[in-house]
């Protein structure tokens, strides 16, 4: 059980009904209920909002391929063991044809995971953003280049980091139980 009230049936406020529908419709929800990251915040649809804002545009939007977004969220989930974004994003991968196997191997070592190179060097840079920012040189930069990644994906790596990151104190904060368990 979330530390905060969920809300599941949002009937009589507008507000959270809209949100409750765009998230039902965008695939972040389980038997017509949003996922429990997001019915832990429902007693405040001004942060639900702005929280549902910032998950489209790092996950649905962007330069990245999804699939590479979801490998960093779970190899900084596993690092900084967050159980449940660990669980819901490696769900996630598994939904779109990625096997438990890439996963589990994109975790323990991304370097040598059966991925593309170029993913490889991505997840493995931004474990390094999500351990220990300031570390990153500009030699992490140019190896990122060196695969042809542009500035843009090379900032979007690094939002993604901070991203998982949010994930995982809001999911260990409230305490939010995976989701169907």
């Amino acid at each position: 059980m979330s530390r905060f009230e969920q809300i599941f049936d949002p009937t009589g406020n507008p507000e959270l009904e809209a949100l409750y529908k765009d998230l039902n419709a965008k695939g972040f929800a389980m038997g017509g209920v949003p996922m429990n990251f997001f019915t832990a915040q429902s007693i405040r649809p001004d942060i639900l909002g702005a929280t549902w804002s910032f998950v489209q545009s790092m996950l649905i939007q962007g330069k990245l391929p999804r699939t590479v977004k979801e490998m960093i969220i779970v190899a900084i989930s596993v690092q900084n063991n967050c159980g449940y974004c660990e669980t819901v994003h490696a769900g996630a991968l598994q939904m779109m044809g990625v096997s438990a196997d890439v996963v589990n191997s994109c975790v323990r070592d991304p370097l040598t995971a059966p991925i593309p190179a170029a993913h490889q060097q991505i997840v493995n840079f931004a474990l390094k953003v999500n351990t220990d920012p300031t570390s990153v040189t500009d030699e992490d930069y140019e190896t990122l280049q060196d695969y042809g990644m542009s500035d843009e994906e090379i900032l979007e790596v690094v939002a993604m980091a901070s991203f998982a990151q949010f994930l995982n104190t809001w999911a260990d904060v409230s305490a939010i139980q995976i989701d169907g368990a």
